[in-house]
């Protein structure tokens, strides 16, 4: 009879550990997904605004150039606005390779709780299944 109840207490807790383990693991990809999705949201935001500012700092220039008498698509002024569109695709390609780097480490961190988590989930398979030693102890001890 002891041996049972003890196999009962147990099964129990290891079935808590079970239930505790797939929510954790439910709650770290909710928040993979959450940080995911922010950092694509900041990513666009950011991007947006280079081309925003790229737009004004054009139109702005090539008034100038107008007001000069100069055409803005020839000669030296079509350089400077080249030269413009250049610079902000520099910068959004940096932008874009900080952002990946970002991405990448958040997702490291998710492939690293996932594999811990499946890790945890193995284990409380073996005990659930008897795979155990001391399981198989405490179910022998009948």
């Amino acid at each position: 009879m002891g041996g049972t109840a003890a196999l009962a207490l147990a099964g129990a807790s290891m079935y808590k550990a079970k239930v505790d383990t797939d929510q954790a693991s439910a709650k770290a990809t909710r928040d993979y997904q959450q940080r995911l999705a922010e950092v694509q949201r900041q990513q666009q935001a950011d991007a947006e605004v280079r081309q925003e500012k790229l737009a004004k700092v054009s139109a702005t220039q090539r008034a100038h150039f107008a007001a000069q008498g100069l055409n803005p698509a020839e000669g030296s002024s079509g350089a400077v606005l080249d030269g413009l569109k250049q610079k902000t695709q520099r910068e959004l390609d940096e932008q874009s390779a900080i952002y990946d780097a970002e991405l990448k480490t958040v997702q490291d961190s998710f492939a690293d709780m996932q594999a811990s988590q499946l890790q945890k989930k193995n284990t409380l398979s073996d005990l659930l299944m008897g795979n155990d030693r001391k399981v198989r102890q405490i179910k022998n001890w009948n």
